[in-house]
Order: C-alpha cells, then structure tokens, then sequence
C-alpha cells in the first residue's frame, strides 16, 4: 500500500526512495553512516540503468516525477524529419509599460498576435523593441499591463512552460564556451528533457534537422566561437526551431546575416508561420523585410507603438 501510494504521489523518485534503502540496508547493515551513500548510489544507479533501457527500448524518456509526467516530453515519438504543426495559441499584450527600475522605455504597447500569423515591429534603434521582447519572454516585469498567452497571464506559466511555448532569437550572442555548434541548436531541447537526463537520439534527431532546415548542417561539428558572426546567427535561429515552440519571437533575426541568407532566413519564417502555424513577433529595420514575411505591421515611434495594421493593407494610426 505504502508503495502503491508512493508511486502515485511522487512517481519513480518516490519508489526508489521506499524500495532502495530496504534493499541498502539488507546488503550493509543498519550503520547509517554506510547506509545512506551506499542507497544514494544504489539509487542513482537504478534510475540510470532504467532511464537508458526506457531509451533503449522504446525511445522514450522515464518521467522522474509528477512535474515531469505533467511537463516532460510527450509519450509518442514523433518521427525525425516529420515537422508538426503547432496549437492554436494567441499572443496577447494589454496597456504594456516596461523598462529597467523606474525608468519606462515603452508603454501602452497592445496588439494580438495568432497562431499562423507574423507581427514585425519596424523602427529605430532605442526605441524598445528588444526591451519589448525581453519582457514578453519573462526576462523583466511588467511595469503596466498584462502579457496573455491562450488567455492565461503569462506570469503564471512556470519558467519550464514559458521555454516549451516561446522561443526567442536575440540579435548577438557572445559564446561563453568553444561548445560544438550542435550542442548549442542542442540547449533548444533543454525545456523538454528530464531534469536528470541527458538528450535523447530524437534530440539529436530534432537538433540536426533544425540546422538541416537553415542549411547550415555543415556547421554542426565546428566548434562555436570560431564561426562568423551571421554563421552564429544561423545557429542560434537553429536553437530556436529546435525548441519546438508555439510562439518564436526574433529580434532583427537578419541583422548579421549576409543577402542570400537574409532572403533565405525571410521565406524559412513565412514558411514556418504557414505550414507549421507559428505565431511570429520580429522587429527589423527594413520596412522590405516586413512586407516580404509578415501579415502585420507595427510602428514603433518614442516608446509607443505609432501605428498597427495587417499587410497587405494600410496600418491603422493610434497616435
């Protein structure tokens, strides 16, 4: 009973912790200064052997808990090559201020973006579009305002729910590590693997078929911090599709990218956005940009949004 009780509450960590020490203490004694490393490595052992033989087996990752059984990645493997088609998701901004302390860089910011849908923000630097994103992705509080995703505030999805739903390319990363440039399209996955295990072959699987998708598929052993600055950008939008996300949020995604790419990077997210029914949000300088990918446009003007309208069509003035 206790066992049964155990496995329903807390899933396999909690079964492990009933049955391992049992079986430690038959093997050892009842010296606890032997008996608790001795269960802590039986434990960990037995997790690893099941976790890779799940993996093995079926493809499969072994939920650790109830937060990973609610949270993790889904039971039935979805095939390598196959791209789904994301949920129906609604991103909604109402009266949004933000900005860093007391200082508000934009404010009464509203617009509705959708599923299959793409919102590019135009306007000149400093007038906070990548302080705009950093508060929808989390990264800061809103000062007004609310953030609504499916009708749900944003500030109460865990950071494990936000990272499976929204996904973001910044305009510059500085590579902390030589890591290999697929291991980086690899953290994109971070959001749906267990917090003890290590990424799976439909992981790799997925990673590889993001770089596959921007071309840059021959980067994926070069080591990181030797690559171009727009080989880095393709890497990071890589890590980005990797994520598998609903919402993918860009700032200036072609900024360090050279022209056959930056004509290649525009047709990838109108492609994205109506094949695989992602709801976009990316800003740029370049109003041929704009209307080259995306169904709305917005006009970001001394920290409010000047104007915003679908396209083909004319954008509606709010000042």
């Amino acid at each position: 009973m206790m066992t049964a009780a155990s496995v329903a509450t807390c899933g396999m960590v909690g079964w492990v912790g009933l049955v391992i020490p049992h079986l430690a203490r038959s093997l050892v004694g009842p010296d606890y200064k032997v008996l608790l490393p001795v269960s802590l490595f039986l434990g960990s052992t037995f997790l690893l052997l099941v976790d890779d033989l799940a993996r093995v087996v079926g493809s499969l990752e072994l939920p650790l808990g109830g937060g990973d059984r609610s949270g993790g990645c889904a039971l039935v493997p979805i095939p390598a090559g196959a791209y789904q088609k994301g949920v129906d998701v609604m991103l909604e901004l109402e009266g949004l201020a933000c900005g860093y302390g007391r200082r508000t860089v934009v404010s009464d910011i509203s617009f509705t973006v959708e599923s299959g849908e793409n919102l590019c923000l135009l306007g000149p630097n400093g007038v906070g579009k990548t302080t705009l994103f950093r508060t929808i992705l989390g990264l800061l509080t809103p000062q007004k305002g609310r953030i609504l995703l499916n009708g749900k505030d944003l500030a109460d999805y865990s950071l494990r729910q936000r990272a499976q739903r929204l996904a973001y390319v910044p305009q510059a990363h500085t590579p902390p590590f030589p890591f290999r440039a697929l291991d980086v399209v690899l953290t994109g996955r971070t959001a749906h693997i267990g917090v003890t295990a290590t990424p799976s072959t439909r992981d790799f699987d997925i990673a590889e078929e993001s770089l596959d998708t921007l071309g840059a598929l021959d980067l994926a052993d070069r080591t990181y911090t030797e690559l171009s600055g727009g080989e880095r950008q393709l890497i990071l939008i890589a890590r980005a599709l990797a994520q598998r996300p609903d919402v993918l949020i860009m700032d200036e995604p072609s900024s360090s990218l050279d022209f056959g790419n930056q004509t290649r990077l525009l047709a990838l997210i109108a492609s994205l956005v109506k094949h695989r029914h992602l709801a976009v949000v990316m800003s740029s300088h370049f109003p041929n940009q704009a209307f080259s990918c995306a169904s709305k446009v917005g006009l970001m003007k001394d920290g409010g949004m000047m104007a915003l309208g679908h396209w083909p069509g004319r954008c509606s003035d709010r000042g």
